[in-house]
């Protein structure tokens, strides 16, 4: 099924597609094809997310809670980069 929109759009969402698939020091240099993390969200195991101003990517599968952030929360997330 076709993307509707612009080529960038098209663009945009193919990149995002892609991302999962790169390297960690990969991902860093395009961390902007990351959402930012959010309290709600579920995320599996090697899903990445922006926080504080840095990329993080998920240890283990988990629903984020507000004391779960990327930044404050090493059970759940490492640091990238």
């Amino acid at each position: 099924m076709p993307v509707e929109g612009s080529v960038d759009d098209a663009v945009r969402t193919l990149a995002r597609m892609l991302a999962r698939d790169l390297t960690d020091e990969q991902a860093v240099a395009v961390e902007a094809l990351y959402d930012e993390w959010a309290v709600g969200a579920e995320y599996d195991k090697a899903d990445r997310a922006l926080d504080a101003g840095y990329l993080y990517c998920c240890k283990k599968k988990h629903t984020a809670l507000a004391e779960w952030r990327p930044s404050t929360d090493g059970e759940h997330w490492v640091k990238l980069g």
